[in-house]
C-alpha cells in the first residue's frame, strides 16, 4: 500500500487544469486500487484493475465504468490515461527503482528518496498526443509505504 499526496496539471487546447489532493494505492499479484482523493478524504475518482477489467468510480453510490483494459477505460471516461503501472514500478522499486522510466507515453523521474533510499517525490510527464489527448504532469509525494503480509 502507498497513500501520499499528488498535483496535476492538464494542459488541453491553451486551458490548464489543476488540482490536488491524496491518493492511495494498493496492490496484489492480480488486483490494483487506487483512489484520487480530496483534501479532506474525500474520493474523487476509484479505479480498479482485476483480471475481469478495468472499473472506474466517480461516486461510490453509482455503477462503475467498465472496460477491457485500463488504459482504454481512462480514455473514454477521462480522455487522458493515468501511469498507474508506471507509479507502481517505480514506487515498489525501492533503492533500486530507475531514476527515469519511460513508458506508455510517459516520462516519469524521482525527484527525491527517503533516508532509506525508496522514491519519496515521483514526477510523471505525458506531451499532448496527435490524438487530442493533453499534456499532462502529474507529481507525487509518497508519505507511506507499506508491504502487506501474507500469512
Amino acid at each position: 500500500r502507498l497513500a501520499g499526496r499528488f498535483s496535476v496539471s492538464i494542459q488541453n487546447r491553451g486551458r490548464r487544469e489543476n488540482q490536488t489532493g491524496r491518493f492511495a494505492l494498493a496492490e496484489r499479484p492480480s488486483w490494483r486500487r487506487l483512489d484520487l482523493l480530496t483534501p479532506l478524504g474525500g474520493i474523487l475518482v476509484r479505479i480498479e484493475e482485476t483480471p475481469q477489467g478495468a472499473f472506474l468510480w466517480r461516486s461510490l453510490s453509482e455503477a462503475p465504468a467498465k472496460s477491457s483494459n485500463l488504459d482504454k477505460l481512462l480514455l473514454t471516461t477521462l480522455g487522458f490515461t493515468v501511469p498507474v503501472a508506471e507509479l507502481s514500478h517505480l514506487a515498489w522499486g525501492g533503492p533500486d527503482a530507475p531514476d527515469v522510466l519511460q513508458s506508455g507515453g510517459w516520462n516519469a523521474r524521482i525527484l527525491s528518496r527517503t533516508a532509506a533510499g525508496n522514491p519519496q517525490r515521483l514526477r510523471f510527464e505525458r506531451a499532448a498526443g496527435a490524438d487530442g489527448s493533453p499534456a499532462v504532469s502529474l507529481t507525487l509525494f509518497i508519505e507511506h509505504q507499506e508491504a502487506e503480509s501474507h500469512v
